[in-house]
């Protein structure tokens, strides 16, 4: 007898050591049918496990000042092409937000920006990796060095093509998104638009 499983292949992972804070994540993001695991340690959390799954992991600065700082570096360095991390109450200080982006930090939130818009940014982030089919049909695979950028750009946009384009190298990850050949949003490790 076979038993159906649907297998995750997104979640949200917050590491979060205030408690009404952590909740209104949880709640807000399981209203939003949206996979989530919290801790208020980072232990449980290393390593990152090297797979397909894709996941975002939404820290606390606060929290983080409670970790030694070389596993927070390690929980960094061991991401992958599919983990992300927010990182949210940074103080304003801006070159403490600039060493989180340095990490690999996909945003970093400052205490000004509220919890709730934080919340609404992670469920932002679920739909747009969650737009995309499971098995996309691949077009072509190469590697730049080999080919003229705008070359390759100039036929997706000749041939109308819809479409990622993703781009890695190392721990770097973007990707440029396509209709009709023009794009219409595209995102380099930190950068989006």
């Amino acid at each position: 007898m076979k038993a159906n499983a649907m297998i995750q292949t997104t979640t949200v992972i917050i590491l979060d050591r205030d408690l009404h804070q952590s909740e209104f994540l949880v709640q807000f993001l399981k209203e939003h049918d949206i996979p989530v695991q919290n801790s208020t340690v980072l232990e449980p959390l290393l390593p990152v496990p090297d797979d397909e799954m894709k996941r975002l992991y939404l820290l606390d600065y606060h929290t983080m000042t409670f970790e030694e700082r070389d596993a927070v570096i390690r929980l960094f360095k061991s991401f992958n092409q599919h983990s992300h991390a927010i990182v949210f109450n940074v103080p304003s200080d801006a070159s403490k937000r600039i060493v989180f982006y340095e990490l690999g930090a996909f945003r970093v939130f400052d205490k000004s920006v509220n919890i709730v818009d934080v919340a609404e940014n992670v469920a932002w982030w679920y739909q747009l990796v969650n737009a995309r089919p499971e098995s996309p049909n691949v077009l072509m695979q190469g590697q730049l060095a080999k080919m003229d950028f705008i070359n390759l750009l100039w036929a997706i946009a000749k041939h109308q093509v819809n479409g990622i384009l993703e781009l890695s190298m190392k721990r770097n990850h973007g990707e440029i998104y396509f209709k009709d050949g023009q794009v219409i949003h595209a995102q380099v490790l930190t950068h989006q638009g």
